[in-house]
């Protein structure tokens, strides 16, 4: 396998971030955007958890084209890509408890913000 298929997940996830920090949706809605039950809450919820995950989604895509190098140079080249998405996998699943953490440090169950 090529270092393409290696580091293109991580390079995706890297490239949503950025596009969902630059362009943010700016109404709740059900098609964009990270969407779960406490971001929809209302507007400042709802940028919260949008501006929150773009930026998991960029930290976590750089780590994960990272992983997914290291693996390419050490690991079997057969088997190094399948290795590599699946990391890049479990670091995707992973930004959603952590934009839902930060969102409940924050806010309370019915989206008001914590003093």
């Amino acid at each position: 396998m090529t270092l393409f298929f290696n580091i293109i997940t991580g390079v995706s996830m890297f490239i949503v971030g950025i596009i969902l920090k630059i362009f943010p949706p700016k109404k709740i809605n059900f098609i964009s955007g990270y969407r779960t039950y406490l971001s929809m809450k209302n507007k400042e919820t709802w940028e919260e958890g949008n501006r929150y995950s773009a930026k998991m989604l960029i930290v976590l895509g750089v780590i994960s084209t990272i992983i997914s190098f290291v693996i390419y140079k050490t690991v079997n080249p057969k088997i190094s890509a399948i290795i590599s998405t699946i990391v890049s996998l479990v670091l995707i699943i992973l930004a959603i408890p952590l934009t839902e953490l930060h969102l409940k440090k924050l806010f309370d169950k019915d989206g008001n913000r914590k003093v």
